[in-house]
């Protein structure tokens, strides 16, 4: 994958490529590379995934390139893999990514939480077996509520 995410900086960077010409690197390839890892059985998937989202936010921020830009279903899509992964402290490492969607969102709606979002990190929670894990579920649900309450887009 670290070989994907460098030539694809040197196709996103330099576009007068020689070969592939049919070939875009964009966000869509992003988002299957982070798929592969959440249905993949390696133990650290989720660290991977993250590592994904990352690079893709490295990226945009370097080039400039629209095209590979993470948006909320790339965010959403690494909350998932933290939610199924069992590792200890993944629930908190969704709620964390949630936290960073809405800070993001503030100034890039793209990036925004949506309501498959909120319940994944729910569902994190939910899977967690963690103490406190339904007050932490809680607490995002009372916020998606008061927020349509509101008549504003979900935030967690």
């Amino acid at each position: 994958c670290e070989e994907m995410i460098t030539k694809g900086k040197e196709i996103v960077v330099d576009d007068t490529r020689k070969d592939g010409d049919d070939v875009k690197f964009n966000a869509r390839a992003f988002n299957a590379a982070i798929r592969a890892w959440a249905e993949s059985d390696e133990p650290d998937a989720a660290i991977k995934a993250e590592s994904i989202l990352g690079k893709m936010r490295e990226l945009y921020k370097e080039t400039g390139n629209r095209d590979v830009k993470p948006n909320a279903k790339h965010y959403n899509s690494v909350i998932s893999v933290w939610a199924n992964s069992g590792e200890k402290g993944a629930a908190n490492r969704a709620e964390e990514i949630l936290k960073q969607m809405e800070t993001s969102g503030v100034d890039d709606s793209s990036i925004s939480p949506t309501t498959v979002s909120c319940n994944a990190v729910i569902d994190a929670w939910a899977k967690s077996g963690e103490e406190g894990a339904a007050e932490h579920a809680e607490v995002i649900l009372d916020k998606m509520i008061k927020g349509h309450l509101n008549g504003s887009k979900v935030k967690a």
